[in-house]
């Protein structure tokens, strides 16, 4: 089993626990939109968000961080894992099945 597919089942896993808050929030009635990506963040190391912030508008483009992770940002927090654990579990099986066979 290759890195990527590691990480693809890891972020999948995480793409379920938080859609499994945003459900069960939901359902229990204490919770009413889905939480968005930065709020979570937030909650669990600020000063990370903030450094990230910091520097993608130093040293790469604040236009990058107004514009797409930003956006991103806004996303329910299941959604970004669980997209990104589903796009490199295909590019796994895609590069699996054109890789030689070996033996």
């Amino acid at each position: 089993m290759g890195l990527a597919r590691l990480v693809a089942i890891f972020m999948l896993a995480l793409g379920l626990y938080l859609l499994g808050q945003d459900a069960s929030a939901m359902l229990s009635g204490t919770g009413g939109a889905p939480q968005p990506l930065e709020a979570v963040w937030r909650r669990l190391d600020p000063t990370s968000l903030y450094a990230a912030q910091t520097f993608v508008e130093r040293h790469l483009s604040p236009d990058l961080w107004d514009g797409s992770i930003a956006l991103l940002l806004k996303l329910p927090a299941w959604l970004v894992p669980l997209g990104l654990g589903l796009g490199l579990l295909t590019l796994d099986v895609f590069a699996q099945r054109r890789a030689p066979k070996r033996g």
